[in-house]
């Protein structure tokens, strides 16, 4: 295995190519640096070195354990000691803690990832777990690594049009939802626009955040969020 740039190439291998006898797994461990000659030149390297030369502390990274974050992400927040993002309707979480070479917050192992059934439109970290909203309903990721994350729903026909209609303040959630329907949730949730109904019948959230300043411009009846 070969991995190369302008300036060097790193050559890896696993202990099991040269003797089949030791089995290691599937593992590559460091072997040598080598100049990289550039270009279309032809070069050879021959490997002399013994199992017991390999560096074990030096190992490559196999089964797209250290992929990029898939094309087309957004909606990124960092939970759990990793970073969770956002592509159409599939949430992906990064490998964190669990990449041992490469940078943890940038892998993105391809079985790292959870599908719903509509777009993904808010990311929350929350203390109970990380909230997931789509354009219909709401969910809730519990769990505190890889092997326990788990995606549960949380409320249906609660969902959001988009990130800005949510606003935090730690677990003290205030959310306009794509029902037109303003809720504010601590403990329980609390329908705290019921008696503005009517003027947020006309309301549509889509770049303008969710926030104190925001409402007491469009609507001075209703009382302000200041977040």
């Amino acid at each position: 295995m070969i991995f190369g740039s302008t300036f060097f190439t790193a050559t890896l291998k696993s202990k099991s190519e040269e003797s089949p006898a030791i089995r290691t797994g599937s593992l590559y461990y460091y072997l040598a640096t080598i100049a990289n000659p550039g270009g279309s030149s032809t070069w050879t390297y021959t490997d002399s070195t013994p199992d017991t030369g390999l560096n074990n502390d030096i190992v490559a990274p196999t089964g797209h354990i250290n992929d990029p974050p898939p094309s087309g992400s957004s909606l990124t927040v960092f939970h759990m000691g990793r970073f969770f993002i956002a592509s159409g309707n599939k949430l992906y979480f990064s490998g964190g803690p669990d990449i041992t070479n490469g940078v943890p917050e940038e892998c993105f192992p391809p079985a790292n990832v959870f599908t719903l059934p509509d777009k993904v439109t808010c990311l929350k970290s929350l203390s109970i777990g990380l909230a997931v909203w789509t354009t219909a309903d709401s969910y809730i990721v519990i769990g505190e690594d890889t092997v326990s994350f788990t995606l549960r729903p949380w409320q249906k026909n609660f969902g959001v049009p988009s990130q800005n209609a949510v606003a935090q303040d730690g677990d003290l959630l205030y959310i306009y939802t794509s029902q037109g329907q303003l809720f504010e949730i601590g403990q329980t949730p609390e329908e705290i626009g019921f008696a503005a109904a009517k003027l947020f019948a006309s309301f549509v959230v889509r770049s303008v955040p969710l926030n104190g300043a925001f409402f007491a411009s469009e609507f001075p009846e209703v009382t302000v969020l200041k977040l």
